[in-house]
């Protein structure tokens, strides 16, 4: 008889926080580089993309926080399911603004592949961080525990 798996405290506060934080300054950087750029013209696309990208990064981010609490298959598993989650909400969240705001196709495209790159590097360089300060704080020999990890 196996001993049950010890559940881990995987820290999803801070990298919520930091997400979080660039995705507004993103958003306020582009819109001000779009009307002193004098392309108004892009402004719901632009929008529209910052918006479905960064609600779907933050639940990625919360659904690999709350299945890396697991150990160590529930980082893979968070890792996959939270691709899958971001994926299928950006592309649904692109298609709504498409069919239900008619905004143009090319223009949407472009502004969601660049939030949704931003956003993705932005997540993994934050989930990165916090699993090496994971391993950093396990003992020399033993498994990595997300117990003590401070991101």
């Amino acid at each position: 008889m196996t001993a049950p798996m010890p559940r881990h405290r995987f820290c999803l506060t801070r990298p919520l926080i930091v997400l979080a934080g660039l995705w507004l300054a993103a958003a306020a950087a582009t819109g001000a580089a779009l009307v002193l750029g004098g392309w108004t013209g892009q402004w719901p696309e632009a929008m529209g993309a910052a918006g479905v990208c960064g609600g779907a990064a933050l639940a990625s981010l919360m659904l690999t926080g709350t299945l890396a609490r697991r150990g160590g298959e529930g980082i893979v598993q968070g890792a996959l399911a939270g691709m899958l989650a971001r994926m299928v909400l950006s592309l649904a969240g692109a298609a709504a603004l498409v069919l239900g705001l008619g905004l143009s196709q090319t223009a949407l495209a472009g502004w969601t592949l660049g939030w949704y790159l931003l956003l993705l590097v932005a997540e993994v360089v934050l989930v990165v961080r916090c699993l090496q300060g994971a391993s950093d704080a396990a003992a020399p020999g033993s498994a990595p525990s997300l117990e003590a990890v401070s991101c």
